[in-house]
Order: structure tokens, then sequence, then C-alpha cells
């Protein structure tokens, strides 16, 4: 199968142009006569009524990626509930929610006065979410014997769709952080943990509110495990003794450890490698403290995904997966990003 990737509108066009870097994307053309198996972008106008499928749009409803794709993107951006193609979200400037008066003694009311009056400002934001979609092209001939090629090319989409959805959010987080480069060299002289933690408090100074969520690479992982396993330290021994996941958990962070990868051209490519991402993330609203969101809008179908099934041709037959979807960051502030190299 062709390794083609396709992406739709993002918020940022130079964070797109970096997703898309060594990507060949092939677009849709109505006309085209596409070999079996070929995935292009979908085109709004193949989304009728009459090529509707219940059945996929039921399975794309439940299915769940293997890798957890999904899951890492909720982890990272979570999503914001109720929200239609276009909507609105409020801001708040971050200095206003930790303002004190110098002596703490501002709430104090004397006798006969009013208590003192705050002000605080807000600010709103309209955003609009991007439709996306995957089509693939079958040859009845390759297909007629392969029971639920149906649910088997739409698990396949699916999974595409996912991936791109991670790797944006991914992008975009990396882009909105404070870059911290680390060296947990294969000698043992660093301390990971201790690294770990300088930067949670750091992080924690900028925003008013430390990192909640540690997004480990599967290389940044095994550099901090090569690391405590070079000398015999009461350091090494206590830092070998556990992983990067309940390392992270002793910090006060929910950590997750992402080992997905994608291929452009003819290389896999690790999607989150040899950093460690800190952030925050309260799935609860558009107003919380998250760094980022994410957007979703129903299709006009009802539902968050929709499968279209439909016999193009006397031989070919095409199923196009479709969603809204969009991510975008709250504030950076507080986002890092630990940049981990052997030396």
């Amino acid at each position: 199968m062709n390794n083609i990737l396709t992406l739709g509108r993002t918020a940022n066009a130079a964070l797109a142009a970096s997703i898309l870097a060594g990507a060949r994307v092939l677009a849709y053309d109505a006309g085209a006569q596409l070999a079996h198996e070929s995935i292009t972008s979908a085109n709004a106008s193949l989304f009728v009524q009459a090529h509707f499928s219940e059945p996929n749009t039921i399975y794309a409803t439940g299915w769940r990626d293997p890798e957890n794709l999904d899951e890492m993107c909720e982890f990272l951006a979570p999503t914001i509930p109720g929200v239609s193609e276009r909507y609105e979200h409020i801001t708040y400037p971050n200095a206003e929610a930790f303002l004190s008066d110098v002596n703490a003694d501002d709430d104090l009311r004397a006798i006969g006065s009013d208590f003192k009056t705050v002000d605080y400002t807000s600010a709103k934001t309209t955003r609009t979410v991007p439709n996306r979609g995957l089509r693939i092209v079958l040859d009845w001939d390759k297909i007629k014997d392969m029971p639920n090629w149906q649910e088997f090319y739409t698990g396949l989409l699916l999974q595409r769709l996912s991936r791109n959805a991670f790797r944006r959010k991914y992008a975009l987080a990396v882009a909105s952080a404070v870059d911290v480069p680390l060296v947990w060299d294969a000698a043992g002289a660093a301390d990971p943990d201790n690294d770990l933690a300088t930067q949670i408090l750091a992080a924690g100074d900028i925003s008013g509110i430390q990192p909640t969520n540690a997004l480990w690479g599967s290389a940044s992982e095994l550099l901090r495990f090569a690391c405590y396993g070079a000398t015999n330290t009461a350091k090494a021994m206590a830092g070998r003794m556990l992983s990067a996941v309940e390392a992270s958990k002793k910090a006060g962070l929910d950590a997750r450890v992402d080992k997905s990868r994608y291929q452009s051209g003819s290389s896999k490519s690790r999607i989150v490698g040899s950093k460690v991402l800190l952030f925050n993330s309260s799935p609860t609203s558009t107003s919380d403290p998250s760094n980022f969101k994410t957007a979703k809008a129903n299709t006009q179908q009802g539902g968050l995904r929709a499968v279209y099934v439909r016999q193009i041709s006397t031989k070919q037959w095409e199923i196009v997966v479709e969603c809204y979807e969009t991510e975008y960051c709250m504030t950076p502030l507080g986002v890092r990003t630990l940049s981990v190299t052997a030396s």
C-alpha cells in the first residue's frame, strides 16, 4: 500500500508544513482511475446520504486502535464537549488567576465600608472545526473472497486518521514548548529523575500550576534506564528500580510512554522519540487550565465519525471515512520538552 499522509487544515500553517515534510499527498480526483488500495484525501461531494453506511459507522464508533493512538490523543489534548463546527471559548489572562496583595490582606473589610472590588478580564476566541477524511479505492476481484472487507479497510482508514491526529497534536505541543536540552550519559553522571523534578518546578513557576502530565518517548525512557544502569551508586540503584512512568508518578505526574511510529517515504520514525513532554491536562471544559484541547464536531449523519461505501465503477468500490476535528493550544505557559541525548 502506498504510504501517503493526508492532513487537513491546521491552526498553524508552519506547523502543518513541518508535519508534511517528506510526505506525499494524493489529492482526490473524481475522474482518476486509481489502483487497488490507493488512499486519497476525501472530498465533501462524496458524503451523500445514499452512500452512508450505518453498520460501518457503528463499527467505526466502537473501533479501538491497537496502538492506543486515540488514547494518546485524549491524554495530550482532551476533547471538549458539545462543540459545533464554529464555536467560541473564553480565555483569561494567566496573571489574574494568581493575583494577591503584597501583604495578602486585600480581602480585609473595614467596619462601615464595602469589600474591595476586583476585576477580571476575558476575551472570546472564535474557532472553526475543519472537515477531515480519507478515501480508499478497492478492486472487486481483490476483495470478493475477503470476509468483512468493509470493516477491514474502514479500520485501516481509521488507524491512519488516528495516527495523523496524534502527530498533529504532538507537533503542536512541541512547537508551543520551552525546550530544555539534557544529557543522560552512558557513564551515569546525570540524574534523570532529579532533572525531571527540576523542570516540573520551573514549569510551575511560569504558569502558576505545576504540570499534571508527562509524555515519554521510547528513546528517552531507554536513555534514563541506561544512565541509571551505568553505576553502582544508591542514586542509580533507586532510579533503576523505577520505570519512567513510576518515577513520574512519584513526582506527581500522570505519565505515558509512546512507542508508536509513522512511515514517510521509505523509513519509519518514532513520533515522540527521545523527548519528554511536560504539560497540564484537565479534561473538563473549554476554560480549564489545560495547555491543549481537541475540538470535535458531529458529521451531517449525527456522529463524530461517518463511513460511506459505494460502487464507483463495474469493478471498483470506495470507502470514505470522515470526521470534524482540530486541536489548539489554550496557553503555552508551563509546557516544556526535555530533549534528551546520551552525550
